[in-house]
């Protein structure tokens, strides 16, 4: 509660014995009580004051050989008293490591630090349900999340692109207790159904949370899943004028001339003005969808001091954004 100090014992023969220890001061930044999460090169810690992250790193110097790193210096406001902290093994196929802080409010800020131990960001996340603990084990990020007045064990899978993914013909057993279905946290409601890329849209649940298929539904495949449905919104700002002589460039408003997205593994997207199906005319929307490696281009009417131009994925599926490019004017 008074600082960071290093306490070495690697070259204390027999161990630590009186007269042999010796606290080096690293930082006189307070940390709280929450257990710090550990990775190869840093420790991930929370300040006493709940409102910061920060992380002592290895920096290659001798005579300073680890120094603190505040990592969030400009999203301290995602940081509410957090409760746990764990970093992901990036194994689940992308190879990124993230950093999770589960705040006491069932909210997550999730972070990702850079391969040169600088930082590059936060984002918050958040959903229906409320998470009340975070913790990773093996390669897998468990969650324990209250949906309504169930809790339930999730897990993060890159495999699925719906939150609370279940087998729909093979759920697991201890998820149908009582009579009721998988889908009992959504009784009386809807979730969405996929397989693979291939999106069936939105079907209903009854009350005891059983799938209620249509007549002409073929849900047999064993990889079928349901779940709910969110939207990933990607929104670049767009950079003031360049300096120079004054020409009004930073009392006028400025438009959005056009921009361009380069991806890969592509379902379809929203980008401004312009829905790309999953689908391109004449395809079979039965089977898996061909997934798209091109780049799209589009206009945006309209002038403001603040330009904006926004990519939705709002139908579930994979998208990978190569490069996004802006071309503004005044």
């Amino acid at each position: 509660d008074r600082g960071i100090y290093l306490l070495s014992v690697a070259n204390q023969a027999g161990g630590l014995q009186p007269g042999t220890v010796h606290f080096s001061f690293i930082s006189d930044a307070s940390a709280s009580s929450l257990k710090p999460a550990v990775t190869r090169d840093a420790l991930i810690f929370t300040s006493a004051s709940g409102d910061r992250v920060s992380a002592i790193i290895r920096t290659g110097n001798y005579t300073t050989p680890y120094a603190e790193q505040d990592m969030t210096q400009f999203h301290s406001q995602l940081i509410n008293n957090p409760i746990a902290i764990t970093v992901g093994k990036g194994d689940d196929g992308f190879p990124e490591r993230y950093i999770y802080v589960l705040n006491s409010d069932g909210s997550i800020a999730v972070g990702r630090p850079a391969d040169d131990k600088s930082f590059v960001g936060w984002m918050p996340w958040t959903g229906t349900g409320l998470v009340s603990w975070i913790s990773q084990g093996f390669l897998t990020l468990l969650f324990t999340t209250l949906y309504g007045a169930k809790y339930i064990l999730e897990y993060e899978n890159s495999g699925y692109y719906l939150d609370q993914a279940v087998l729909v013909n093979s759920p697991p057993a201890k998820m149908l207790t009582g009579g009721h279905g998988a889908f009992i946290a959504f009784a009386s409601g809807t979730v969405r159904v996929m397989d693979g890329a291939i999106d069936y849209g939105t079907r209903a649940v009854d009350s005891t949370g059983h799938l209620v298929k249509l007549p002409t539904d073929d849900f047999s495949s064993a990889t079928l899943v349901a779940g709910k449905a969110f939207t990933s919104t990607f929104s670049p700002f767009v950079p003031e004028s360049a300096p120079g002589t004054a020409m009004g460039q930073r009392q006028r408003m400025r438009r959005i001339s056009r921009a361009m997205v380069q991806v890969y593994s592509s379902n379809g997207f929203t980008f401004g003005d312009r829905a790309i199906p999953p689908n391109n005319f004449g395809e079979d929307p039965t089977i898996q969808p061909v997934l798209r490696e091109t780049t799209y281009r589009t206009r945006q009417l309209g002038r403001s001091f603040d330009p904006q131009i926004v990519l939705l994925k709002d139908n579930p599926g994979p998208l990978t954004i190569v490069e996004f490019a802006i071309e503004s004017t005044v």
